[in-house]
């Protein structure tokens, strides 16, 4: 059996090459360009968002500290970013459990069915994002567990005046 690369010194192959490399050439400087944007958009956003986020917490201690019904308003903020954080981590653990199933039992071997590897993939990545969602609840919460500790310190009930 010989090879036969006579191809590769035809003039249709030369154009063809350089064809395709300036077109990768400017394929790869927009996908470049796209990803410096978004190393500078994102965090971007999220400052923004965690500012805002200090803002209205900050407000609600504020306002908190001064009024009864606010303050609840506050404790009940914390308590649901708390169910949704354990939500997530829900989520993540029902996604993840196959896997774990499955490498249990001795059921996950090279070269398996590509369906079910797909489903596993899907399943992982979305199990990863719930828990990172869910990390960032129990962030989120634990802000709002700082500033109730906060407006708690503050406050004098009532009953002691």
């Amino acid at each position: 059996m010989t090879s036969d690369w006579r191809f590769v010194w035809t003039p249709q192959f030369f154009v063809g090459t350089i064809f395709a490399g300036l077109l990768l050439n400017v394929v790869g400087t927009y996908a470049v360009r796209g990803l410096d944007r978004i190393r500078t958009v994102l965090p971007a956003a999220f400052r923004r968002g965690r500012d805002e986020e200090s803002a209205r917490i900050q407000q609600l201690v504020d306002a908190g500290t001064s009024d009864n019904s606010l303050y609840a308003a506050l404790a009940a903020e914390a308590s649901r970013l708390r169910v949704h954080q354990l939500l997530h981590f829900f989520f993540a653990f029902v996604c993840i459990d196959p896997l774990l199933l499955l490498a249990g039992f001795g059921e996950l071997k090279p070269g398996g069915d590509v369906r079910a590897v797909l489903v596993l993939v899907l399943l992982i990545s979305i199990g990863l994002f719930q828990y990172v969602r869910g990390l960032d609840a129990g962030k989120r919460a634990r802000r709002l567990d700082g500033a109730l500790r906060v407006v708690r310190q503050n406050r004098k009930l009532p009953i002691m005046d």
